[in-house]
């Protein structure tokens, strides 16, 4: 790109003056940087800067509970630390399935229609690198999917499940996990089922 000016219109300039913008393409997304090349009948220079635009990304993922009488969702104390939640039933009759909570990814836009993908993972269990805790370590590899359950009977969901809420829409799944379009407000939300049983496999 050129851009011609005249002594007559910018005194910083001389008359016949060309200057050339290049932009850098090999910056982090959020950084866009420009070098202008300018050239005139006594000599000539470079000028560089850079312009810092954050672009748009999921700020914050919180997790809620789905049925208000849940134990609440708090700091896990034990290695690894993290969240943890109480799946089990409350008294040994009821029907409410307690494995399910809710989980929402907050959009850096308040635009509604922004696919956002969810996925989950079986991470390694930290307590133990051996049996009988975790058997599937060795020294040199930390493996995770060590779960011992799985949601619904196959080995495929040891890591937990990603649904979409009741009542939404704009939800899809993909080969990794399931995707939702933000609200107007720009979060994006999904269920996840746990497996009752965590922790290390054998």
């Amino acid at each position: 790109m050129f851009l011609e000016t005249a002594a007559d219109t910018a005194a910083c300039f001389e008359r016949n003056t060309s200057v050339l913008l290049e932009s850098e393409n090999a910056q982090p997304s959020s950084v866009y940087c420009i070098n202008a090349v300018h050239v005139g009948a006594t000599g000539g220079g470079t000028t560089s800067d850079c312009l810092i635009t954050p672009g748009p990304k999921v700020l914050s993922v919180n997790y809620e509970l789905i049925h208000t009488d849940d134990l609440p969702i708090d700091a896990n104390p034990n290695a690894g630390g993290g969240l943890r939640i109480f799946p089990d039933k409350k008294t040994p009759n009821e029907t409410v399935d307690r494995r399910r909570i809710r989980v929402k990814a907050q959009y850096s836009q308040m635009t509604a229609g922004i696919r956002i993908y969810f996925r989950n993972f079986d991470v390694d269990d930290p307590s133990a690198d051996t049996a009988p805790i975790d058997a599937n370590d060795n020294p040199s590899v930390k493996a995770g999917n060590d779960n011992r359950g799985n949601v619904d009977g196959n080995s495929s969901t040891k890591a937990g499940v990603l649904t979409a809420p009741s009542g939404s829409s704009g939800c899809q799944t993909y080969s990794s996990g399931l995707s939702c379009l933000t609200d107007s407000s720009g979060i994006a939300t999904v269920d996840f089922v746990v497996t009752m049983q965590p922790g290390g496999g054998g």
